[in-house]
């Protein structure tokens, strides 16, 4: 008897980040599937707020493979549940993409951050300051 081979319906995907400057406040996570949804965290397929200590021996999310994924994630200092900036909008707290994507003038694209996980995969991001 032979069986056939199932494909996986879902993986894992570990996020691990580099570079934090504090070891006060939360870490935000969102995940999102689409062009449309990124950057809108009430459109994000998954949103999570870590402690720094959960957060640092990674995030672990369920994606399926073959559906392309982009993700933000920022260190919220002061536990306010903001991305803070400055008066020219840029950030002052730590923030990255997936892929360590990167924008000119502002976030970028989905695109640009977006990824697949065919098996199990892993991103380890560096936040920004």
């Amino acid at each position: 008897m032979m069986l056939a081979h199932t494909p996986q319906t879902t993986t894992w995907l570990k996020v691990s980040f580099s570079n934090l400057k504090t070891e006060k406040g939360q870490i935000y996570f969102a995940l999102y599937k689409t062009k449309a949804s990124f950057m809108q965290i009430e459109q994000a397929a998954l949103a999570e707020v870590f402690s720094l200590a959960d957060a640092q021996k990674g995030i672990y999310v369920s994606v399926t493979p073959g559906q392309t994924y982009a993700f933000t994630i920022f260190h919220d200092e002061n536990g306010n549940g903001e991305l803070d900036k400055n008066g020219l909008g840029i950030p002052k707290e730590g923030y990255a993409f997936s892929n360590n994507a990167t924008g000119a003038f502002g976030p970028p694209s989905f695109d640009k951050a977006g990824f697949q996980c065919s098996m199990d995969c892993e991103q380890t991001i560096k936040l920004n300051y």
